[in-house]
């Protein structure tokens, strides 16, 4: 009589591709669940950057958050979203806004910052990761248009830099 069944050899194979697949997967998978969490910044800041384009179509300067109806998300659990005390519209030549972790995600550890800078001008808008030491672990889970690490615009610069 034939007895039907798995071998032992049969299912330590399946066991080990299984395991090989789990070693591959898992790490993906909480990669993902970083990068949907940084994405936050660049989403509400790239909103930043069209309502202070569009104003300044219509106004020829800067305009501050209220002034360009910018409303900042109040109960982000990731980020806090803020632009320069010192704002003045008449002397403000860049506008700019950053949005600063409130916690840990993945390697990028609490209080980095991620920058937008939106010239009044011909210049291009500049985003960037705030230097610290973690800096390169936030940008690897930015998006492609924050890859680059620098300083925190002041907000009175006149080419973004």
């Amino acid at each position: 009589m034939k007895q039907k069944g798995f071998t032992l050899i049969e299912l330590m194979v399946v066991v080990v591709i299984l395991g090989i697949l789990a070693g591959i997967a898992v790490p993906k998978m909480f990669g993902l669940s970083d990068k949907s969490k940084v994405s936050e910044a660049p989403q509400v800041l790239k909103t930043y950057e069209t309502l202070q384009q569009a104003y300044i179509a219509e106004q020829s300067k800067i305009g501050s958050f209220d002034s360009i109806t910018f409303v900042k998300p109040g109960a982000s659990q990731y980020f806090t979203y803020d632009e320069p005390e010192s704002y003045n519209d008449e002397s403000t030549k860049a506008g700019v806004a950053w949005a600063t972790s409130r916690v840990k995600i993945g390697g990028c550890e609490a209080n980095n910052v991620w920058t937008t800078c939106v010239p009044n001008g011909t210049k291009e808008i500049k985003r960037v990761v705030v230097t610290s030491a973690t800096a390169a672990k936030c940008t690897e889970l930015s998006p492609a248009t924050y890859k680059e690490t620098g300083t925190k615009a002041s907000g009175n610069s006149d080419d973004c830099t």
